[in-house]
């Protein structure tokens, strides 16, 4: 109306001026489809128009990430521009692979060949890499902390790292302990657990089963992890007191001898730790709770 008013029309008003331009039945149907059918695509139209800004921000948000994961990809490894835009095309088709980014991607292989490996050794760990983040909701810096110390720790060759990435899956499966968990509990303790002689497999499992059965966090698991190994690891070296705590370690082993637990194979070499612990297991129900007791202190 002239006062700004809008007004709808009645239907009787909607089908008289039909009629006076010829457009009652079939073509008065046709008629109200395409108008109705307008309305939807102008609101559609409106809906793309609204998510502009956002889309946009979007795109500039993506735009910087790739920028800076060839900034770093460059200084990581001196390659020059037009190289480092060839990786990201690589990593960009090894990302649609593994359904993940090229930035993901990216960032993985960086963290590896900042450790010195090759342009070809970086894009395979940076696979494991994701592939453990993938199955573990890991992110990817994450997952290569994990991987690093598992090869650090255990002198494991990049043709092994999938292994690993297996057994720490299969342990995911049938525990009730995560693999983002396990990946915790592992960092904080695998280059003692390699000192004590205990393998990977091993160490994983120890940190599934204690996870489970106490309910502590993951971390809090291989933090007392640590400290058993330090424990024995300061035993084998004659260090008889806990710097950490001040305690006396000088009766351990002679607590552990005295329930036939023993730590040495001879007087100048000590047991692998992972055979101490399955010595102790198959002992165990034979112990009295005093002297159960006293094994889980020592």
């Amino acid at each position: 109306s002239e006062r700004g008013e809008i007004i709808i029309p009645h239907i009787n008003d909607i089908k008289t001026l039909a009629a006076s331009q010829g457009k009652t039945g079939a073509s008065f149907g046709a008629e109200f489809k395409r108008a109705f059918g307008q309305i939807g695509q102008f609101t559609a139209i409106y809906g793309v128009i609204q998510r502009i800004p956002e889309t946009i921000s979007n795109m500039t948000t993506q735009v910087i990430n790739v920028d800076d994961a060839i900034t770093n990809l460059r200084m990581a490894t001196s390659i020059s521009n037009e190289e480092a835009l060839n990786l990201m095309s690589t990593y960009s088709k090894l990302g649609d692979e593994l359904k993940a980014t090229s930035v993901d991607v990216a960032a993985s292989a960086t963290e590896w060949l900042k450790q010195g490996k090759s342009i070809q050794e970086a894009q395979n760990l940076a696979k494991d890499s994701i592939v453990l983040s993938k199955i573990g909701g890991l992110s990817s810096e994450e997952s290569t902390k994990t991987i690093t110390a598992a090869m650090k720790s255990y002198n494991m060759a990049e043709s092994e790292v999938m292994g690993f990435v297996d057994k720490i899956s299969a342990i995911d499966l049938v525990s009730a302990t995560d693999v983002g968990g396990l990946s915790q509990a592992f960092n904080e303790v695998a280059a003692n657990a390699k000192n004590a002689g205990v393998e990977a497999e091993k160490l994983l499992s120890y940190a599934a089963v204690i996870g489970e059965t106490s309910q502590e966090g993951m971390a809090s698991v291989g933090t007392s992890l640590n400290a058993i190994f330090s424990r024995m690891g300061n035993i084998k070296l004659s260090r008889l007191k806990d710097y950490e705590t001040g305690e006396d370690l000088s009766n351990v082993e002679t607590v552990l001898r005295g329930v036939g637990i023993q730590l040495r194979d001879s007087q100048v070499q000590f047991r692998e730790f992972d055979d101490v612990l399955d010595d102790t297991a198959s002992k165990w129900s034979n112990f009295s709770s005093v002297q159960q007791r006293a094994v889980a202190s020592a």
